[in-house]
């Protein structure tokens, strides 16, 4: 799913992320790579079908709160140890890297 969604390798430098974090962005630094949650924390998800249809039965809040509070409110920073010594059960967190 991640890399269906890929938009492209781009690079920013800290004073980049920095600004981005206090205009807004609900961004991190994980493991070298910068993740822009801030379409999920603004708008939330959201389950959509194909055009003329019904959306399906699935649950759209796959996300944990926690991980995504980081990402709201420690915006801008490397979140690299906080997200691995989130309090969760390790397939859960294997599973919340996966979604980023």
């Amino acid at each position: 799913m991640r890399w269906n969604n890929r938009i492209g390798y781009m690079g920013y430098t800290p004073q980049e992320i920095s600004s981005m974090a206090n205009s807004g962005h609900s961004l991190g630094i994980y493991d070298g790579l910068i993740y822009d949650l801030t379409e999920y924390v603004n708008y939330g998800p959201a389950v959509q079908g194909p055009s003329g249809e019904a959306a399906p039965s699935a649950d759209d809040q796959f996300m944990d709160s926690t991980l995504v509070n980081l990402f709201k409110y420690s915006s801008g920073q490397d979140l690299t140890k906080l997200i691995d010594n989130l309090n969760i059960d390790s397939g859960t967190l294997a599973d919340q890297k996966t979604f980023l």
